[in-house]
């Protein structure tokens, strides 16, 4: 639930201009994905 309000809100502060904590274009990025993904599942492990 955190996760998806963070996304929405990131969304609308780039939509309205203003500066986010993480540019959420990053993500069309293969690589970056992939990395995030291999990361989170390592510190789940």
């Amino acid at each position: 639930m955190a996760l998806a309000l963070f996304v929405v809100w990131e969304r609308h502060r780039a939509r309205v201009r203003r500066s986010a904590l993480l540019n959420l274009n990053l993500f069309q990025v293969r690589t970056f994905s992939w990395g995030n993904l291999a990361a989170a599942m390592v510190a789940v492990g």
